[in-house]
């Protein structure tokens, strides 16, 4: 069975989010009141943010509810710039079950490919301490961060399209995998050189506020959309 598929990286592949947010309300404490004289009463909480929401949309948010403290939002970015690498380096770990379910997926899998947000410095760290991303990657990734045309970000379909049109001459794409709605809403937007949409779209239930908010999307798109606990459960329904 030819299966062509692309992913998200972020909190599908990998266990990230955490980490990232562990380093701005830990970081925050110890080294942004200090580097930046900010009172510790002042600094910011980002355990308030939505569910799903990303490090650098929390303080964007932040920013734009609280004006007058542009100084420590703009201290978050900066130890968050400079933290991110090591974070990937040291704490950040694939979902327990994903090694496992990469290998069974390229089994049966024609080509795959990555769709992620992520700077192409943390991709490399990625690819050499999993030898699998390479391997699951073989059309190719990415990634904004690393893209001098800076595409716009999810949920516009950018990346996706961008991928789609390297993986074109495959064939339509089987399928999708993601976890947040804006991901879900780049990944039915997304048309390869063809015009030719994802066919399934999986997105993974880890994030129960991100499940609940596609019902927000009209019947038809939900009906292209299967929520699954993880990516172990994707390959058993891919190998059916």
């Amino acid at each position: 069975m030819n299966t062509f598929g692309i992913f998200d990286q972020d909190g599908t592949l990998f266990d990230s989010e955490n980490p990232l947010y562990e380093l701005c309300d830990k970081g925050c404490e110890e080294v942004i009141s200090e580097r930046f004289n900010i009172p510790r009463s002042e600094i910011l909480d980002l355990s308030t943010r939505p569910e799903g929401a990303s490090v650098t949309n929390a303080i964007t948010q932040w920013e734009k509810e609280n004006p007058e403290k542009s100084e420590l939002a703009e201290a978050y970015r900066q130890l968050y710039t400079e933290g991110k690498p090591v974070m990937y380096q040291e704490k950040v770990l694939p979902y327990i079950e994903v090694p496992e379910a990469v290998e069974a997926l390229l089994e049966i899998s024609g080509a795959t490919g990555i769709g992620t947000q992520s700077e192409k410095e943390i991709i490399d760290i990625l690819r050499a301490k999993y030898p699998w991303y390479d391997r699951l990657t073989n059309f190719g990734y990415h990634a904004v961060g690393g893209n001098p045309e800076k595409r716009r970000k999810k949920p516009s379909p950018d990346i996706y399209n961008t991928l789609m049109e390297r993986m074109g001459a495959l064939g339509p794409l089987t399928f999708g995998v993601e976890d947040s709605k804006t991901g879900v809403e780049a990944l039915l937007a997304a048309r390869d050189s063809r015009n030719q949409p994802v066919g399934q779209i999986y997105m993974l239930g880890r994030l129960p506020g991100q499940v609940a908010a596609l019902s927000a999307l009209d019947s038809i798109e939900r009906n292209r959309i299967e929520v699954l606990p993880t990516m172990k459960d994707v390959i058993e329904v891919l190998n059916r």
